[in-house]
């Protein structure tokens, strides 16, 4: 065979040992790689946790929610979770009337794989398709109170993916549109406003301890 360096052959078996990893598969670690225990024992220190969600709907109910937030990412994960969601709810692709895709924002790459599969799905079943904003998704499954909705997705670089809405009698209205913010910025528009504001989102926890020494009406569900 051809000739190949130490580095490559210790590149090639961490890739495969990562990827063993991913499915969780110990036998094959320790079948293939029994030398190798420093290498698998524990998890990267550097793994990031992906979410990804798939439900069914008929007339205003859910059927069935799939969730995951591990390691594996939303190609190898989210057309699996569809097609166990119809299996177990013995529903057929032909039985769909639609489908709704999350538009972001949120993850370029994990809203561009949920689209094109969303798109790709519905070009093959002649189904009509909608985007949704995730902002928006994650405002109308708070709940009916008073006050105000905040959901905030951590941007990085104190900054927020971020939309304000307003609750009155349990009728959500939009207040601003989905943009990047800065938390500096976000906190003068909380200031102004009088009634609890409930947070959503994974940089709820950020924002409270950012500005809640300031606005005292934020709330963290």
């Amino acid at each position: 065979g051809s000739a190949c360096s130490k580095y490559q052959v210790e590149v090639t078996v961490r890739r495969t040992i990562q990827n063993a990893w991913k499915r969780r598969n110990r036998e094959y670690w320790m079948q293939y790689f029994p030398k190798c225990e420093h290498l698998w024992k524990k998890p990267p220190t550097n793994a990031q946790f992906i979410a990804a969600a798939a439900a069914l709907v008929e007339d205003g109910h859910i059927l069935g929610t799939y969730q995951q937030n591990g390691t594996l990412t939303h190609s190898e994960t989210m057309l699996n979770m569809v097609e166990n969601l119809l299996a177990n709810a013995h529903v057929t692709a032909a039985d769909l009337d639609l489908l709704a895709v999350s538009a972001g924002p949120g993850s370029f790459t994990g809203v561009r794989i949920g689209v094109a599969a969303a798109k790709g799905f519905a070009w093959g079943g002649e189904l009509p398709c909608y985007g949704v904003s995730t902002l928006e998704a994650m405002a109308k499954q708070m709940g009916v109170f008073q006050g105000y909705i905040c959901p905030v997705m951590d941007a990085r670089r104190s900054q927020v993916y971020n939309a304000l809405f307003s609750v009155e009698k349990g009728v959500i209205t939009r207040i601003t549109e989905d943009r990047a913010i800065a938390l500096a910025e976000l906190k003068e528009e909380l200031a102004q406003l009088d009634s609890p504001i409930y947070l959503v989102g994974d940089g709820a926890m950020l924002t409270y301890k950012t500005l809640s020494g300031e606005i005292p009406n934020l709330i963290l569900p």
